[in-house]
């Protein structure tokens, strides 16, 4: 999997419709470990809500590829040095011969959870 240095040449709607979607830690330990974000809203926030029922907002950064999270986020204040982001990771996929990246999944914390295309 490889990280790009910055998306700013995607399209927004491209983000959008990448990010949103179910992700999942393997192996799922707990309700955490699985959840869903969701599309944004009229500021441009999107919503994470896991299996366990807790929910926070995340705001794009688009330079730096991490979904900012804030006081909602349980883990902002208690882990502040990976706690307070998802940093996405991409994989280049190439169509029609030209490459372009994809949203793989986010790292939060040590954890990785991968994008899942149908929800499982």
């Amino acid at each position: 999997m490889r990280r790009a240095k910055s998306c700013l040449s995607w399209d927004p709607e491209s983000i959008i419709i990448q990010i949103k979607g179910h992700y999942r830690r393997s192996p799922v330990e707990e309700d955490w470990h699985q959840g869903e974000i969701s599309g944004q809203d009229e500021s441009g926030t999107y919503l994470w809500k896991n299996k366990a029922g807790k929910s926070w907002r995340l705001s794009l950064d688009p330079e730096r590829l991490v979904l900012g999270t804030d006081t909602d986020n349980p883990d902002f204040n208690t882990n502040k040095t990976n706690g307070r982001e998802f940093r996405l990771v991409l994989k280049r996929h190439s169509k029609s011969g030209h490459s372009e990246y994809r949203v793989k999944g986010f790292r939060f914390k040590t954890d990785y959870l991968e994008r899942r295309t149908n929800g499982n």
